[in-house]
Parts: structure tokens; sequence; C-alpha cells
């Protein structure tokens, strides 16, 4: 009788030590891909015709390749300089790569919502690139996108320096 118990206690002996083992085991996290946050600071050039805009933007990188990002800019209109009082947010996915060991590429892909411009809203896609930034360090920035539904350079793209600190 003791000989036909045995085999049929090894399945449960078996599930005990494997959730024993499995309360014991810590989730491995690869510190490389620790998220963290950017804030950054724009100026640039709206339109490629000269129009200023000042903006800001928050990143949040997910992995060392994949970010999302989220960005107002805009500009109130000056009589000096024939532009009309606009903004615009976006929400962006952007791949990135290092290409050096203190700078990153990267490719924007996004919608953007205007106002006071041609459209109401856009696809978005850019190129860009910014110091390598890691939690408690800062850096610069240099953007281009361009926006497929605006007429012409009316609302077209727009190029953008900055800074971006990572606390």
């Amino acid at each position: 009788m003791t000989r036909r118990m045995v085999p049929s206690l090894v399945p449960i002996l078996l599930l005990v030590l494997a959730d024993a083992a499995a309360a014991q085991t810590q989730p491995l996290r690869i510190t490389q891909d620790t998220e963290y946050l950017e804030f950054g600071g724009d100026v640039g050039m709206f339109n490629l015709m000269g129009w200023g805009m000042v903006g800001g933007h928050v990143t949040r990188n997910y992995t060392n390749w994949l970010a999302g990002e989220a960005a107002l800019h805009g500009f109130t209109g000056d009589a000096a300089l024939p532009a009309p009082a606009y903004a615009v947010f976006a929400a962006e996915a952007r791949l990135q790569g290092r290409v050096a060991s203190d700078r990153l590429a990267f490719v924007t892909v996004g919608v953007a919502r205007a106002f006071g411009l041609s459209y109401r809203y856009s696809p978005v896609v850019g190129v860009g690139m910014q110091s390598a930034t890691r939690a408690g360090s800062a850096g610069w920035r240099v953007d281009l996108q361009r926006f497929p539904s605006g007429r012409d350079l009316y609302g077209g793209g727009r190029l953008m320096i900055g800074f971006v600190v990572a606390p």
C-alpha cells in the first residue's frame, strides 16, 4: 500500500517545491531600461518662414529605444511679424538610439492638435538629436518636425532647439 501512495504524492510535492521557489525569486530589472522623465523648454521657428515659437515638452523614456512625448508650443502674435497667434499640442512616440556615447538620434511619430492654423489635426513626423540624459542630468536638443496637413509652409513644419532636464 505504501508503494501506491508514493507515486501519487510526487506531483503534489513538486507543486509545493515549485511554489516555494517562485516565491523566493525576485523579478529581474535591467538597469539600462529603467523608466525616467525628461522635461524641456524649446524655442524655434514655425513654418520655416520665421514665425517665432516657444514651448515645452515632457518625455517619458520607457526603454533605451522607446519614449512617449507630449509637447505644447505656440506664439502670441507680433505686429512686427505677419504671424497669427497659434498653439500646437502634439503627442508622439519617440524611437531613439545612441549615435555616440553622449548623443541620441531619434524619430518622432504622432498626432497634433492645432489652434489658429490652417488645420485642426495633423499627423506629425520628425527627426532630431539630443545629448544623452539619464536621471539627474541636463542637456540640449534639436528637433525638426513636419505637419503634413499644413498648407504649403503655412503650418507645415517647425525647427526647435532647447534644453532637457532629467530630475
